[in-house]
This record gives structure tokens, sequence and C-alpha cells, in this order.
């Protein structure tokens, strides 16, 4: 990685879908590097509360770094920034002089967002931040609880319980809305591709039954 800050592993599916994980070298001085990242964030689950957790050259905490489902932000010393949906995974951390590099792996795909408001999976990405909100409303004093156990709901099979729980959700605005039925077509294709690859889970529960 001596000309990259960051270097993405590829799909295991056909065709791909996002990314398996991705690799990114943090310096805090600017290179001339692809990408020269600065720093990296994750959204984290800590007792039942949501952070976000920024990596920084150099890092003195725990080597591994397990992150929640939600964004993750990339930033890059001339002020560029990147930022992908993952649905939790570990984050492999180590500092050798001028550099901390730090592994990014999940058993789910890693999404690549944009500011485009008309990619669909911004559009999957939005639906889902919807849902969430409407089961954190229902919580009330109880949220802590229900945040502690979304942070330890294995990866996958929260990617495959948030799919099937948007293509329910979409069902009903695809009449109305076209954004709605361009979202509905992308969310079966993806389950789809997983199931063709035989990596979908045996048994789904479903979102209310999760969170």
């Amino acid at each position: 990685m001596a000309d990259e800050g960051l270097v993405f592993h590829a799909s295991p599916y056909d065709p791909p879908l996002g990314y398996a994980g991705f690799d990114v070298e943090l310096c805090d001085e600017p290179s001339p590097r692809y990408f020269d990242a600065r720093r990296v964030s994750f959204p984290t689950e800590e007792a039942g509360a949501l952070k976000r957790q920024t990596v920084e050259h150099p890092w003195n905490q725990a080597p591994e770094l397990r992150f929640a489902a939600g964004r993750i932000r990339l930033d890059a010393h001339d002020g560029d920034h990147m930022e992908l949906f993952g649905f939790g995974g570990v984050a492999t951390i180590t500092t050798s002089g001028q550099v901390t590099t730090c592994r990014v792996a999940s058993p789910a795909p890693l999404l690549p967002l944009t500011d485009d408001p008309n990619d669909p999976l911004a559009l999957l990405e939005s639906e889902l931040e919807v849902m969430l909100a409407q089961r954190r409303a229902q919580w009330g004093a109880d949220e802590y609880s229900h945040l502690d156990r979304w942070g330890h709901i294995e990866p996958l099979t929260l990617f495959a319980a948030v799919l099937v729980a948007l293509e329910q959700r979409l069902k009903t605005l695809a009449g109305v809305e076209d954004d709605a039925r361009e979202a509905l077509r992308l969310a079966r294709g993806i389950r789809e591709i997983v199931q063709r690859a035989g990596a979908w889970p045996d048994n789904v529960p479903g979102w209310e039954e999760l969170l």
C-alpha cells in the first residue's frame, strides 16, 4: 500500500455487492498517496448507547475494534471523504513507525454511499435509518437494552433481516413513489444475489423480533 492509503477487498458475490472489507493506512502528515487517509470513524455500541469511535495515527488503544451497523466515514488530509454503510464487523488496528494500519472486515457487504439522493444504495440506507428511528421511538425507557442487542447481532443476520423488512416497507410505497419502486427492485436483487451464493441465513428473524 505504499502508494495507496486505501485498498478495498473484493466482494465475494457475483455481481459484486459493495466490498468485503478494506485496508486503510492512517498518517498524521500529508503524503502523495491515493486517498491520503487521515482518520476513519466507526459506529459503536457501548452499554446500550450508540457512539462514534475515531481511529487516527498513532493508535494506542485496543488492537481490535468491533463496530456496529451504521456509517463508516474515511477522511483524507485534503478534505476529501468517503462513506460506507456497514452492518457490523471488526477492525484490526496496528501502529508501526509513521503509519497506523486499520484492516476492516465484515461477513455482510460494506455498501459505498454517495451524495446523490437518487443513488439506490443511498435510498436503501435512508429507509433503514427511518426504520431504526421508528423502532427507537417505541422503546422509550428501555432504549438502552435494545441498543445493547443491536450491537451484538451477527452482521449477516442483521443484513438479511433488514432486506426483508425493507422489502415489506417498500411494497407499501412502491405504488405511489418512483424512488420506492427503484429501491424495492434493488432490495430484491440484492437478496437474490446472496441467495444464489448460498450465503443467505437459514432462519431470518423479523425486524421487530430482532430489535
